[in-house]
């Protein structure tokens, strides 16, 4: 009991069975009939009761952002499942007004390109549209054909086909050139190296003027296979072990690469080198 002045107080510490977390109650020992006082009780838990999200109002963007890394890739002639976006997969989350997940699995979603000033007409394929699963949509094989700055993907969520949707659209990102290709490969006059002819300029793999090619073969598209080494650009879908053009190095190893402009590769292979078809 606690007097303070002319009221007294008394004091009513929690229950054995109370948690530490819960508050201490009081009230004056003399009631005033006029005030309507609350028997302090332990606390009590509700019945479980489950909170849904709010109707689909916006779409959540999770891919692609600022950072992502997307590379143009061409639009045929790839597989199914190749994509443009490197190290993540575009895809969305709806949610309602207060940006709380909807985990709804009904709708498809859809994907478009944004160009901008300095990007027009950019093409995009792959599957551009998407089943709605547990509220969110991937788009894993998304394909950009054109290099350039500031893309956005606007995607739009259609609970009902040719029903007005809901669109979102990504923060910018920028896609990089696509890989060089090689067009060619032949012997030249000397017999003893070979030319790897690429179809557009490339950075010549930052090496220096003549480096060890086994440690470049591998960047360049050439890639070792047992004794021969098997380009495999010129080689288009052919696997490794059924790759139809190969090198077999000559008396110099391991073979010296340099380059004779920026889109032909030198590589140094000595006599008696090979350049021929399994």
């Amino acid at each position: 009991t606690v007097t303070e002045g002319r009221f007294t107080y008394q004091i009513y510490k929690e229950l054995p069975s109370c948690p530490s977390t819960c508050f201490r109650y009081a009230y004056p020992s003399k009631r005033n009939p006029s005030f309507a006082y609350v028997v302090p009780e332990s606390p009590g838990l509700s019945p479980a009761f489950e909170v849904l999200a709010g109707d689909i109002f916006r779409l959540l963007v999770l891919d692609p952002r600022e950072d992502t890394l997307v590379k143009a890739k061409e639009l045929t002639g790839v597989e199914d499942d190749e994509t443009s976006f490197e190290a993540s997969v575009p895809s969305l989350q709806m949610a309602d007004k207060y940006d709380n997940p909807n985990r709804t699995s009904e709708g498809i979603a859809s994907a478009t390109i944004v160009s901008t000033n300095t990007n027009f007409l950019p093409e995009m394929t792959g599957m551009t549209t998407a089943d709605v699963i547990n509220g969110e949509a991937r788009f894993p094989s998304l394909r950009i054909s054109c290099p350039g700055l500031q893309y956005r993907v606007r995607y739009t969520y259609r609970r009902f086909a040719g029903v007005g949707g809901i669109d979102g659209t990504s923060l910018p990102f920028n896609v990089g050139p696509s890989r060089p290709r090689l067009d060619s490969a032949h012997f030249d006059e000397t017999g003893t190296s070979v030319l790897l002819k690429y179809d557009r300029e490339t950075n010549r793999g930052d090496m220096p003027p003549f480096t060890d090619c086994s440690d470049v073969l591998e960047a360049v598209g050439v890639h070792q296979h047992n004794s021969t080494f098997q380009v495999i650009p010129v080689c288009g879908t052919y696997s490794q072990s059924t790759c139809p053009v190969s090198l077999t190095l000559g008396n110099l190893f391991p073979p010296v690469c340099s380059w004779v402009n920026a889109r032909t590769l030198k590589i140094d292979l000595g006599a008696q080198a090979q350049l021929r078809p399994y």
